[in-house]
């Protein structure tokens, strides 16, 4: 079983994440996410995830709410940047699912913001991804074709 004891053993709960062993990750999070304030963006991204997929939007989007307490205008600077623009790309997933297009695009353009921000080209792949399935809920397959 993995632990949040610390160094390696933080990924543990990553990889209960990404592998589906979602019980073991919510224990870990709900044993250790309010004690270590440098793995709680981490935290709250897993829980979002997890949350999302077992169909709990509103656990997912209060997750998000807070990491944005201004939601897509949420300035940067105050958290993690991969672990900010993973929670912004959820929050765009997440309202495609719902389509509520015009949030998607909200928090499309704050990702964006976010990345020009910080000068960084991680995520900007993921965003490209995420114009097109954007693009492709509007029924507008041209433009997804060119994102």
């Amino acid at each position: 079983m993995a632990t949040f004891a610390g160094g390696d053993k933080d990924c543990g709960f990553l990889i209960d994440v990404l592998e589906g062993r979602w019980r073991n990750a919510m224990e870990l999070a709900a044993d250790h996410l309010l004690a270590r304030s440098n793995t709680k963006g981490v935290v709250q991204l897993g829980l979002a995830t997890i949350a999302r997929h077992q169909g709990s939007p509103d656990t997912a989007w209060e997750l998000i709410r807070q990491a944005f307490p201004n939601g897509p205008d949420t300035q940067p600077g105050d958290c993690v940047l991969v672990v900010a623009t993973a929670l912004q790309r959820l929050a765009v997933q997440m309202a495609i699912d719902v389509n509520d297009l015009s949030s998607a695009r909200d928090w499309l353009e704050a990702h964006a913001r976010w990345l020009d921000w910080s000068g960084t080209i991680i995520g900007r792949a993921d965003q490209l991804l995420l114009w097109a399935r954007l693009h492709l809920a509007r029924d507008d397959g041209p433009r997804a074709r060119r994102a």
